[in-house]
């Protein structure tokens, strides 16, 4: 778990919040890219590219099975990064065993869900390593 990044995303978490429940009010279906997104925004450090993460060019490493793993490989700004980090997330094909599909096919209401997606973007966070 990298601290510095856990700090920002705490200073941010009601702004994450809000923006994720606007979208989710305008009809937004997330997907797990669309949140790893979503959390490199609010971790980097300020608008500087290099040394930072940068959600313009996620590489995502998986099977597009029913289940399995997605691996997600997040390189610095700038050209020809050297500095990446990665997070996973394991999912399923239903809503008892995909913490995603759980928090979007739930009856409840968009600040609900926004809450959840907020605890999986930070169970993403925390899993996140530089390598």
């Amino acid at each position: 778990m990298i601290m510095e990044f856990v700090q920002r995303f705490d200073a941010a978490r009601e702004t994450i919040h809000a923006d994720i429940q606007s979208r989710l009010d305008s009809g937004w279906e997330p997907s797990y890219r669309d949140l790893v997104a979503i959390l490199i925004h609010y971790i980097k450090k300020d608008d500087n590219v290099y040394g930072n993460p940068s959600a313009a060019n996620i590489t995502v490493i998986g099977d597009d099975y029913y289940q399995g793993t997605m691996v997600f490989v997040i390189p610095e700004g700038g050209y020809q990064p050297s500095r990446f980090w990665v997070t996973k997330v394991d999912y399923g094909s239903c809503s008892g065993c995909d913490t995603l599909q759980a928090a979007l096919n739930s009856n409840n209401d968009n600040a609900i869900i926004a809450n959840d997606l907020l605890t999986l973007m930070l169970h993403l966070l925390q899993q996140m390593k530089a390598i």
